[in-house]
């Protein structure tokens, strides 16, 4: 009988303390790829009014999508703050009509995003939250033709909010976003809790 006793409280003992070792994880990192909707159509509208006002056409038009890493510190159970840092380019080229010369155009996006987030549902391996950052974007830009080469370095706001996300996993999770701003529509990531 003492012998149950004690195995019982042991197991207890030994859940309450795994459960606060599971609590207790307050970083998480993360990296995540995006689709870069709004950066990628402002550069085809940049693109139509160049092509427009130069008459030229624009060729060859490749856009990655966005690259981040990330980092998040829980507040609470619920609340965690943190950064994104973010990667994202484009290019294409753009031939005069009149001359044939070529411009090649290159464009690169650099953004840093203070995030805030907040989840909704947080049971076992479920977490299920929104987020909303803002920051800025270092978008340098380069125009090279055979002649010379010209270059724009540009700071803009930036902002992001995904009311809906989805992590799966305890420790190692993956994860799925979807909302607005200069990240895209869609994230899609994983991510390492300790």
């Amino acid at each position: 009988m003492k012998k149950s006793i004690f195995i019982a409280i042991a197991t207890v003992v030994g859940f309450a303390f795994h459960t606060h070792a599971q609590e207790s994880k307050k970083h998480e990192i993360r990296i995540d790829y995006s689709d870069a909707t709004p950066l990628v159509i402002a550069d085809v509208f940049t693109n139509a009014f160049v092509s427009a006002i130069s008459g030229s056409e624009s060729s060859n038009e490749k856009a990655f999508g966005m690259l981040s890493a990330g980092y998040r510190y829980a507040l609470s159970n619920r609340f965690s703050i943190g950064a994104d840092l973010s990667y994202a380019n484009a290019s294409s080229d753009m031939k005069n009509k009149s001359t044939n010369e070529i411009t090649y155009r290159k464009s690169n996006f650099y953004m840093v995003l203070p995030t805030a987030k907040y989840s909704y549902v947080k049971r076992g391996i479920i977490d299920f939250y929104g987020t909303v950052s803002s920051g800025a974007i270092l978008a340098n830009g380069s125009d090279r033709t055979d002649h010379e080469k010209t270059t724009t370095n540009d700071v803009i706001f930036a902002f992001q909010v995904n009311p809906l996300g989805l992590r799966i996993g305890k420790d190692w999770g993956g994860f799925l976003e979807a909302g607005y701003g200069f990240k895209g529509i869609f994230a899609l990531g994983a991510s390492y809790r300790f």
